[in-house]
């Protein structure tokens, strides 16, 4: 169930639980279940290379940040967004 990030448990006292633990679980897989690929850059992934790329001055930029954004949220797990006291 989503992405395999949510289990259904059943019964009067059940709902929607973590399939996994919280710090297996990363922002990253979070946010591909809900939004899908993350792309700042679309163009980046595709078959073909992109016509603009060699006149797209901010083509480096946004594949940059892109990448970035993905290993950032990649590291961070859920586990790590809730503060322990």
């Amino acid at each position: 169930m989503l992405h395999g990030l949510l289990q259904a448990i059943p019964g009067p006292t059940g709902g929607l639980g973590l399939k996994k633990k919280s710090m297996d679980i990363s922002i990253f897989d979070i946010v591909s279940a809900m939004e899908g690929d993350i792309k700042l850059a679309p163009c980046k992934d595709n078959a073909e290379p992109c016509p603009r790329e060699k006149r797209c001055f901010t083509h480096p930029l946004w594949e940059s940040m892109q990448d970035e954004m993905i290993l950032k949220l990649k590291l961070l797990s859920l586990d790590s967004l809730h503060p322990v006291n």
